[in-house]
């Protein structure tokens, strides 16, 4: 090896080396400087085990990690060819959960076939995951229902592998072989990380192996908050990106005086925040506070109703739904500043003349403001459903500024039909697309809007201009009857996917066991995302989903806004 690349390997290893020996692992080594010093360009032989986690793990191969925040790189002058990294054996195993020898078991175990392999709950094949991501629970099935479980986990990408030991039927993948999967995995061209599950029956018995399970590692990052309406909470939660847990950020019980506080949104910025405070679900009064102060609100309570606000880009106006309209206020001092033309109710009451070319879709809601400033996108309608200001059997319309001002009636982009609505429109945050949800029939009552929730949502996009025929997310969708609604999206982080926040009724693993067919149980629905490919050229850009980790199983969760955030 040459001397300058012989010096970098072993800089190189030092640093990771030092980095798994802070984290909470057990790692035979950690107390000998020489060990550190001699650790070489490559982790090929080290064992490692987690002992939090109680879980062992096998290193097999230490290719050097790329990316940023504070990850080493190998520098590209230093180049030679013909070098090739030693392997340097870490020391001897220490098993938290499970025999010492369950490696050597199932290398043992005899060849054959298996009727009843383990079966992978959770993630869906080929979902994209952000490279920064923690915090996702693996879940599968056993084969085998009776008796000591044992199980290998192997996890491959193109230069580094990952074996986890353990008797439980779940894995959370330790953070630091975990980083190394996901930056060797989001380096090549495709981001593939394949998972195996295999499941030891004993030593006169085959091991039994589930079917692999490919997925994506994206090169974009999750950053910032998700803020959404938790119902066991009755009010708004705060998860900020690779937290363990939501926090309670706007909530009856730190902000006494409401029924609940909900049908929020996050300005553009993240810096301040508007809500219904609720005295009966969901109509009630429309406030603005920073996000930093959310108990003292910018104005006195009590000015109008206003439902489903959404900020201008420079977090000064509001846009919200009150009586079936759309109405312009200041998020400073609550004023009524405008309403947007042609969508006063159907009665002749309102000043705002109806939609010339829509007479019968006068009724508008759901807005939101694009990051741009330029255009709002709304539900038009023939009417709004008394307190809960919602629009049924609704098109997609978007109004455009010109001058300041919101001269001229909506474009109609997304017209309703026989057996389909529209409803929760979403700008992306470069203006091109709209993210939307479809309402179809509840197949539990056979019509549009049950008191439970309707199982039969599902997301769609199409393109700001219109210009395109709209695309049903299919694979973020997962199947018919999902309740997939809300969408929402992240701010965009650089290179890679574009993250599309959502509401959904699926069920997480065995988790939150949710059926949304069922009539007897009420559903959890929780916080999923998904990927949105921007280069895609034709066809359906998403990926299926990820649940958000960290949100809380035991209520339901809905309409997650994301906003920039950095925790202290």
């Amino acid at each position: 090896m040459a001397p300058a690349r012989a010096a970098l390997s072993t800089a190189l290893s030092t640093t990771l080396f030092t980095a798994l020996c802070a984290l909470p692992l057990v790692l035979v080594g950690c107390d000998d400087e020489a060990a550190a010093d001699d650790a070489g360009a490559s982790l090929d032989a080290a064992i490692i085990v987690d002992a939090e986690a109680d879980m062992m793990l096998t290193l097999l191969d230490g290719a050097p990690l790329a990316g940023d925040e504070g990850l080493p790189q190998l520098d590209a002058e230093v180049d030679d060819p013909d070098a090739v990294p030693t392997p340097v054996p870490m020391g001897d195993v220490v098993i938290v959960d499970g025999p010492e020898d369950a490696p050597e078991r199932f290398a043992a175990a005899p060849e054959g076939e298996c009727a009843d392999p383990p079966v992978v709950i959770y993630p869906e094949a080929n979902t994209a995951l952000p490279r920064n991501i923690e915090g996702v629970d693996f879940q599968w099935d056993p084969g085998r229902r009776q008796g000591d479980l044992l199980f290998e986990v192997v996890m491959q990408t193109a230069d580094a592998s990952v074996r986890w030991y353990t008797a439980a039927d779940h894995l959370v993948p330790a953070e630091a072989p975990w980083t190394l999967l996901k930056e060797a995995a989001a380096r090549t061209d495709d981001g593939l990380l394949e998972v195996t599950v295999r499941e030891y029956r004993g030593p006169d018995q085959p091991v039994c192996e589930a079917t692999v399970l490919p997925l994506e590692i994206d090169e974009g990052q999750l950053k910032g908050a998700v803020y959404y309406f938790d119902t066991g909470m009755g009010g708004i939660a705060r998860l900020p990106v690779n937290d363990r847990e939501a926090e309670r950020f706007l909530t009856p019980d730190r902000v006494p005086g409401a029924f609940c506080y909900g049908c929020h949104a996050v300005s553009r910025d993240g810096t301040r925040m508007a809500y219904t405070r609720s005295f009966g679900f969901p109509a009630g009064n429309l406030e603005a506070v920073a996000i930093d102060a959310p108990s003292v609100p910018f104005y006195p309570g009590g000015e109008r109703i206003g439902v489903f606000p959404s900020f201008a880009p420079d977090g000064i106006q509001l846009v919200a739904t009150s009586g079936g309209r759309l109405q312009l206020s200041s998020a400073e001092t609550g004023a009524l500043l405008d309403a947007l033309p042609g969508n006063g109710p159907p009665d002749g009451e309102d000043p705002v003349d109806p939609l010339p070319s829509h007479p019968d879709l006068p009724a508008a809601g759901a807005p939101d403001w694009s990051w741009q400033g330029e255009h709002i996108v709304g539900v038009i309608g023939g009417f709004a459903v008394p307190v809960a200001e919602q629009i049924p059997l609704g098109s997609i319309g978007k109004w455009t500024m010109d001058r300041g001002a919101w001269p001229t009636p909506p474009e109609l982009l997304v017209e309703r039909t026989d057996d389909r609505s529209w409803d929760r429109p979403a700008f992306s945050p470069d203006g091109r697309w709209i993210a939307y949800n479809g309402v179809g029939d509840d197949p539990g009552n056979g019509g549009m809007d049950g008191e439970r929730i309707n199982p039969n949502l599902d997301l769609w996009l199409i393109d700001a201009e219109g210009a395109m025929p709209p695309i049903r997310l299919d694979r973020a969708n997962m199947a018919e009857l999902m309740g997939n609604s809300w969408p929402k999206w992240a701010p965009i982080q650089g290179a890679g996917r574009v993250w599309l926040a959502f509401t959904s009724l699926r069920a997480y693993g065995r988790v939150v066991p949710n059926d949304p067919l069922d009539q007897d149980t009420e559903p959890r629905p929780q916080i999923w995302v998904t990927g949105i490919d921007p280069l895609a050229e034709d066809g359906d850009p998403s990926a299926p989903a990820f649940w958000m980790p960290g949100q809380n199983t035991q209520g339901g969760n809905h309409a997650p806004y994301w906003a920039p955030y950095e925790k202290e």
